[in-house]
């Protein structure tokens, strides 16, 4: 089923799907993603699936703040903080120590929808972009569509994203000084590493 982002419960279907333990294909301010409940069992192979995306290829977090993350779990230093506080919520992916799982790449999107839903559901989601994996990355809802190898439970039409909209800005700060391993849509000054 696909609705759009101005459908009046389009929000409360998106929360609805994530509680069942579905995957929702979503607009971000970059690219179209996928999202599900990073809690519940079993959701993350759905993705894997979707995407044929390789096991070994963790999938990142979205998180309706980096002030609500779990400090028993997440390691935010003094630059981490610095780089959430001046640069989201928005196309920046921070790679944070994770006691879980070593490393965990976490991102507060700024595409109002997701924000919404974020804020509503008030639980990390696995979050990574809606293509087939390797493949360039959907601008739209027919196109991410179209890349995946199944149907996801809910498609949420955002309507089309530039075609040269990039992708966020990865930074790694497991290591010090961070390190940018991926330049995406935002610049960070060497400075803030």
């Amino acid at each position: 089923m696909t609705v759009s982002v101005s459908d009046l419960d389009a929000v409360g279907q998106t929360i609805r799907v994530l509680r069942a333990g579905g995957v929702v294909l979503v607009p971000t301010e970059t690219v179209y993603g996928l999202v599900a409940d990073a809690a519940l069992p079993g959701t993350a192979e759905k993705i894997y699936f979707l995407k044929h995306r390789p096991a070994v290829k963790r999938l990142g977090f979205f998180a309706s703040s980096f002030a609500g993350l779990d400090r028993a779990r997440f390691t935010l230093d003094a630059r981490a903080s610095r780089l959430s506080e001046i640069f989201t919520p928005g196309a920046l992916t921070l790679i944070l120590p994770d006691r879980e799982l070593g490393s965990a790449g976490i991102r507060v999107p700024d595409h109002p929808f997701l924000r919404e839903v974020l804020k509503q559901y008030g639980r990390l989601l696995y979050q990574t972009s809606a293509n087939y994996s390797g493949m360039p990355d959907a601008h739209s809802v027919n196109e991410a569509l179209a890349m995946l190898a199944g149907e996801v439970d809910l498609a949420v039409d955002g309507g089309n994203i530039a075609p040269d909209a990039k992708g966020s800005t990865i930074v790694d700060l497991t290591v010090n000084p961070g390190k940018i391993l991926r330049q995406g849509a935002l610049t960070i000054p060497e400075e803030f590493l």
